[in-house]
């Protein structure tokens, strides 16, 4: 049950404050209550993605590791074992797979944005996959892969120059870089 009720200021007794009263028929529902003004404040709780254990998001940040000693460390938190694990990750990829990353993910963006349709975008994402197969089974070497993302790039400047309606002008382009990757 809520209510407010008037009461004397703690700090000037001469002054009242409008307070508000609550009693709790179980712990149950004061924990309820407790968990949903948390989350009002922006205390979000989440699993850390080391030790498992739960942890409050404080001021909106989006952490994924808390900040307690890590399982099986002395000094080391879970967030400092987590940035090392991050960067081992991204030191094991090939250029390869991150080329693809980013490739992805900028035409994921493009499509979110309503810049590309679905068909284009699923279309595009074929054509990396393709690519990225390709590089991963040796057909292309390291510098035909950087001609075939300098092409991409200079065919994606053009598009937004040039009207859509003026690919032939594009096509003659493409046509100028695939002989400079033959090359």
């Amino acid at each position: 049950m809520t209510e407010y009720v008037t009461m004397p200021d703690p700090v000037q007794p001469e002054k009242y404050i409008l307070a508000e009263r609550v009693v709790f028929s179980s712990l149950a529902d004061f924990l309820h209550m407790d968990l949903f003004r948390g989350l009002m404040h922006g205390n979000v709780p989440r699993r850390c993605h080391n030790c498992r254990k739960f942890f409050l998001l404080q001021n909106g940040y989006d952490v994924r590791h808390c900040t307690r000693i890590a399982p099986g460390e002395t000094k080391r938190t879970c967030r400092q074992v987590g940035a090392h694990n991050k960067q081992a990750d991204r030191d094991s990829k090939t250029p390869v797979q991150i080329e693809y990353e980013n490739t992805y993910n900028r035409l994921k963006k493009r499509k979110a944005r309503g810049k590309i349709s679905t068909d284009e975008w699923n279309a595009l994402v074929a054509r990396a996959q393709d690519i990225r197969e390709q590089a991963q089974r040796g057909g292309l070497s390291g510098l035909s892969l950087c001609n075939s993302r300098l092409i991409t790039q200079v065919v994606q400047v053009l598009q937004q120059i040039q009207p859509q309606h003026d690919l032939q002008w594009i096509q003659r382009i493409m046509g100028l870089f695939s002989t400079i990757r033959s090359i």
